[in-house]
């Protein structure tokens, strides 16, 4: 029983869904909408079960490419998980997000099956699609500070929107980066990726004006939103954050042409530990 809990963990991928709640208590703090009902607490469940289930899916379709890239780390390859039971939790999980958030919020419910739909539709052919893919993955990121500013209903903050927009970018970088970092294998398999059909270096450089388009909203948002609005603390440390994923970007472009496993794994953990701590700024200052 306590295997399979483990690889049931390993398959959703649970530990990705700290960051969906820190989005969402940010979104919520904004939107003034949070507080210690159960209700509150229930809108969590939606979005966590969606993103266990996008892994769950995406794992699904991939099981022959990674048991012929060796995955034995993956459940579905390892057998501690068949298919037959990743399907049934996808289907649990995707049926009990839609139901709850329908019980909780009809604006909430179409944000969760939009979520549903792209996450599938990723998995099940976008991912092929050059750039698109890599869009979809970047929406993902914005999507749960939209949720988590539907709580009190329609209307949106301003504040929330860019914020969304800033994840957005943030991703849009890290997509793209990481598909240079898979540049040979994915030549192997003749996978079209964007880095494939621009290069290397050109999809550095769009890398790096993802960034810089999120640099810029993240200064917006000194200047025109609160609570962020004349917030020291909150300038000087998204500007440590901006500079930092900046230069990891310029590394990108310098480095396009040998850039090593090594280095580009180590760069991509770079990246989500910074976008982790922006997100983590955004969090404390709406809260407190």
């Amino acid at each position: 029983m306590l295997q399979k809990l483990k690889a049931i963990i390993k398959l959703t991928r649970i530990e990705h869904s700290l960051i969906i709640i820190i989005a969402i208590l940010t979104s919520s703090a904004i939107s003034k909408s949070v507080s210690l009902s159960i209700n509150y607490f229930l809108y969590f469940i939606p979005p966590i079960l969606v993103s266990a289930s996008s892994f769950i899916i995406n794992d699904y379709f991939d099981v022959d490419v990674d048991r012929a890239n060796k995955r034995n780390d993956r459940p579905l390859v390892n057998g501690s998980i068949s298919k037959k039971e990743a399907l049934f939790y996808y289907n649990i999980s995707v049926l009990i997000s839609i139901i709850l958030a329908l019980y909780l919020n009809i604006y909430a419910m179409l944000v969760i099956i939009a979520f549903i739909l792209l996450a599938f539709l990723y998995s099940y052919k976008l991912k092929l699609i050059p750039l698109i893919g890599n869009i979809v993955i970047a929406s993902t990121m914005a999507i749960p500070f939209i949720y988590g500013g539907l709580i009190n209903g329609v209307r949106l903050d301003n504040t929330i929107l860019v914020i969304s927009a800033i994840a957005f970018f943030y991703g849009m970088a890290r997509e793209i980066q990481g598909v240079i970092r898979d540049y040979d294998g994915d030549k192997l398999r003749n996978v079209k990726s964007i880095a494939m059909i621009i290069g290397k270096r050109w999809a550095a450089a769009l890398a790096f004006l993802m960034n810089l388009i999120a640099v810029v909203l993240s200064i917006y948002v000194f200047y025109y939103d609160p609570p962020y609005r004349s917030d020291i603390i909150y300038i000087y440390t998204i500007s440590l954050v901006d500079i930092a994923l900046l230069y990891i970007s310029y590394i990108y472009i310098i480095r396009s042409k040998r850039l090593s496993k090594n280095l580009g794994k180590r760069l991509r953990d770079y990246t989500l530990a910074l976008m982790f701590i922006a997100s983590l700024l955004y969090m404390i200052i709406a809260l407190f």
